[in-house]
């Protein structure tokens, strides 16, 4: 289901960042998914400001096929990653 506004949009980060923390809990340690998870934390943080969301788009391009190469069997997390892509893209 698309996002509709920021405060969608920090709530579908948020369950990202909470999937990707099971993943490095379930791991012990994983350095990538360490660095994508703090790259959701800053998208959250500007959830409300588009210029700033937009100017990160490249950023979050990265991080989110990073965390597909790296977890490719989480559908529901890569479907939330594709519904923060999608609102950082046409609704910000």
């Amino acid at each position: 289901m698309a996002i509709q506004s920021a405060s969608e949009l920090e709530a579908v980060v948020a369950r990202a960042i909470i999937k990707l923390e099971k993943h490095i809990a379930e791991r012990g340690t994983w350095p990538v998914l360490e660095d994508q998870r703090r790259v959701f934390e800053q998208i959250k943080k500007l959830a409300r400001d588009g210029a700033k969301l937009k100017a990160l788009r490249e950023k979050l391009r990265a991080a989110s096929e990073s965390v597909g190469s790296e977890v490719p069997t989480d559908n529901s997390l890569l479907e939330d990653l594709w519904d923060i892509e999608d609102y950082v893209d046409y609704r910000a």
